[in-house]
Parts: structure tokens; C-alpha cells; sequence
């Protein structure tokens, strides 16, 4: 996929430089991404992607519907190591580990600003999880 047709998926995105700023297309924003960041630049055979908040290039290309493959301007050139099941099986325990903790800490009144940003983070990164099949093309 060239940068102008990534670009059509991201409709507020604004150049700026040789690079653009578009507001990231994920749920896991606590009141949407409202201040364009995430940064988007053409760089030799393929586009960057990289949301300030931390989402990854596989949630945005994801919330697009689109592969990371997407992502490179020749497919025919490169290709995507395989999917490693064990990695991602121990991302989405740990992130259950999260929202287990998360969830006693709530019963016991003892969440901090901080714990309940990390809880609701790894609540929407497993609904992502779930609403991508885990990720797994």
C-alpha cells in the first residue's frame, strides 16, 4: 500500500514536514485521541506507524482492517515472520493478570490514578484481542 491510500483510512490526518499526524484510530484512548497522536511517515519500502499513547501498529492496522502487511510497499519483497502462538498466549495472560489484580485492588478500595489506567488499558487491549482473534492472521 502506497502513503496515499494508508492516508484515505485516517481521514484528519495532516501533513506535517515529510511526515503526517492523524488521531489514532484504537478505542484504547480514555476520551479518544483528540490530539492527532499518531505519526505516520514513509520511510524506503514501507510506512511507520507509531501512537504516542502506545498503541501498536497491529491494533491501529487492525482497527482498520488492514494487515501489517499492508504496511509495505512491495509484499512481493517481504514477508511477515510467523505468528508465534506461545507469545501471544502469554501477552493475554498477562494481561488477565492485570485485570485480576486490578479488580481485587478495586474490591479493596486500593486502586491507584495510575493501577486504573493500566487496568482499563489491558481491559480494552483484550477486547481488541478478542474482536481481532487475538491478532492471528
Amino acid at each position: 500500500m502506497r502513503i496515499e491510500e494508508f492516508l484515505c483510512y485516517l481521514p484528519n490526518a495532516r501533513a506535517v514536514g515529510d511526515s503526517y499526524r492523524a488521531s489514532c484510530p484504537t478505542d484504547f484512548h480514555k476520551h479518544g485521541d483528540r490530539s492527532r497522536g499518531l505519526s505516520i511517515r514513509p520511510i524506503d519500502d514501507r510506512i511507520l506507524v507509531f501512537c504516542h499513547a502506545g498503541c501498536t501498529a497491529s491494533d491501529i492496522c487492525g482497527v482498520l482492517g488492514i494487515g501489517l502487511k499492508d504496511l509495505f510497499f512491495d509484499t512481493k519483497r517481504w514477508s511477515l515472520p510467523t505468528v508465534n502462538y506461545r507469545e501471544r498466549l502469554e501477552l493475554i495472560a498477562q494481561e488477565l493478570r492485570v485485570i485480576a489484580i486490578g479488580a481485587e485492588a478495586i474490591r479493596n478500595g486500593e486502586l491507584s490514578d495510575d493501577d486504573m489506567d493500566r487496568y482499563v488499558a489491558a481491559t480494552h487491549r483484550l477486547a481488541g484481542f478478542a474482536r481481532l482473534g487475538i491478532g492471528i492472521e
